[in-house]
């Protein structure tokens, strides 16, 4: 797996030398069999963006925040019953 700093994302819908970064890494992970995950992901438009680009793979604040293993396990279930 390749994961890509949250300091690269944060630059992503302003600065097209970030989503190149991104395209260029995306194809070099995609070549070596690896996944590609973001970092620090806090935006809808980010997410966008990075699956276009095709990044398999994000974390960050925009799909939640973190917590404790427990709640996330409760969160979990709570959404598979929904």
């Amino acid at each position: 797996m390749l994961k890509i700093d949250q300091s690269f994302v944060s630059d992503l819908t302003d600065d097209s030398d970030s989503q190149e970064f991104f395209v260029a890494f995306a194809a070099m992970a995609e070549v070596l069999g690896l996944a590609v995950i973001a970092d620090g992901v806090e935006t809808s438009r980010q997410a966008e963006i990075l699956s276009e680009i095709g990044c398999t793979g994000a974390q960050g604040f925009f799909f939640h925040k973190p917590m404790p293993a427990s709640d996330l396990c409760q969160l979990l279930e709570a959404q598979a019953h929904a």
